[in-house]
């Protein structure tokens, strides 16, 4: 299971155009402890599984391989601005 969170942490890091150092800086870690994540050598502390999460905005499960859901991270919208995005989703997932 290491092995598929190494691959994932190093897709998601790709998608976001970050390097390896910057994922470090941002989280607070060192780039070492990402490079030994992304190659599945060493497995990160629960803390920094959750800051890994957030950065990529999605869930601790899916980096685990427990829900293969995307996730959408909404912190910091008002309730109005959730509810539009719940609606929006839910149109989307009507169409074919």
């Amino acid at each position: 299971m290491i092995g598929d969170l190494g691959d994932k942490l190093r897709r998601l890091r790709g998608e976001k155009h970050l390097t390896q150092e910057t994922v470090a800086r941002r989280i607070g870690i060192s780039k070492a402890s990402v490079a030994g994540y992304e190659a599945g050598t060493v497995t990160p502390s629960a803390e920094v599984l959750l800051a890994l999460a957030h950065l990529y905005n999605v869930s601790s499960d899916y980096l685990l391989g427990l829900d293969n859901r995307n996730y959408i991270n909404i912190d910091g919208l008002s309730t109005s601005q959730e509810s539009l995005i719940r609606a929006l989703v839910d149109q989307l997932k009507k169409v074919p």
